[in-house]
């Protein structure tokens, strides 16, 4: 969950309300644009040519205090991936399999984020067992190393189911379910959840993903749904070896999506490989707004047991 799947209630650290990998809301500051404070008012009447008015100082007093709430919330997400930055395809354990996944990733701040804020990893352990075919049940465990600490940052199950389908081409379609308890490093713990469809085609030497997964907090003060596409295009180069693209967006409430500049929105070179029995992913991201992390390192790396 991705919450690094990709990989996210009430926001958690640096990240969007996204349930239990869960939670990652980079929404903007751009909200505090619309603030004055009281005591700037003079200078600004001074240099336009209206006669200087006192403003409605009770009204003000609102709007400055609505603003620093809101500077104050949103400077503690407006800059950190979520630790699983994933888009999730056909893999699946066969029936008895077991195997684990080592998710990883380096980001920086985003551009308009509070100016305390510093570079932040973040990493998961998901160990996976195929119960039935077609089945997988998973428990992911997340930490943080931010400030020269490590902390872990809740727990998380999930289960994935895959259709069977021709493995070389044409579609196929799955889902993926996860619900977890989120320890935030700078908030108060909650329970969250994501159920993420899984679609994805195969044609030559392309192959097509996506993920319009939905996460939302099941505890704490905002449980909105939130949507969280993402996407990959991939070129097989040889047996072991592909290239390609992923996309991540979080686009906030279903009800109401975020303006374009509030929202996070990154776009990932990436490459897999086979390293023996051991299948990795490797990914440069940039942001595509000010409210994404501005360059994120990532990686993961899966195997049997």
């Amino acid at each position: 969950m991705p919450s690094a799947r990709r990989p996210r209630k009430p926001c958690r650290w640096g990240t969007r309300p996204r349930p239990g990998k869960v939670g990652s809301c980079r929404i903007a500051l751009y909200e505090r644009n619309h603030f004055i404070s009281t005591n700037v008012w003079p200078s600004i009447h001074l240099l336009s040519a209206q006669p200087l008015k006192r403003p409605d100082m009770h009204h003000l007093r609102w709007r400055n205090a609505a603003s620093l709430v809101l500077t104050g919330f949103l400077s503690n997400l407006a800059w950190a991936e979520s630790d699983e930055i994933k888009v999730s395809t056909d893999e699946i354990n066969s029936l008895g399999e077991t195997s684990v996944e080592l998710h990883g990733n380096w980001s920086q701040p985003a551009k308009n984020a509070a100016p305390n804020q510093t570079n932040v990893f973040r990493g998961i352990a998901e160990f996976s067992y195929g119960f039935e075919q077609h089945w997988e049940a998973g428990l992911q465990l997340p930490v943080t190393y931010v400030n020269s600490t490590w902390q872990g940052t809740g727990l998380r199950a999930e289960v994935q189911y895959i259709a069977g389908h021709a493995q070389a081409s044409g579609a196929y379609w799955g889902g993926r379910g996860e619900i977890g308890y989120v320890t935030p490093v700078d908030d108060s713990p909650y329970w969250a959840m994501e159920l993420r469809p899984i679609l994805g085609y195969r044609i030559d030497r392309w192959h097509v993903a996506a993920n319009p997964a939905i996460s939302v907090a099941l505890t704490g003060s905002d449980q909105q749904a939130r949507f969280e596409p993402s996407a990959k295009l991939a070129y097989q180069l040889n047996a072991n070896n592909a290239v390609g693209v992923e996309y991540y967006l979080e686009a906030g409430p279903v009800t109401k999506f975020l303006p374009h500049d509030a929202r996070s929105e990154m776009l990932y070179l990436v490459w897999d490989t086979r390293l023996g029995k051991t299948d990795v992913n490797l990914g440069l991201g940039a942001a595509m707004t000010d409210a994404s992390s501005r360059q994120v390192v990532k990686f993961i790396a899966g195997f049997p047991l």
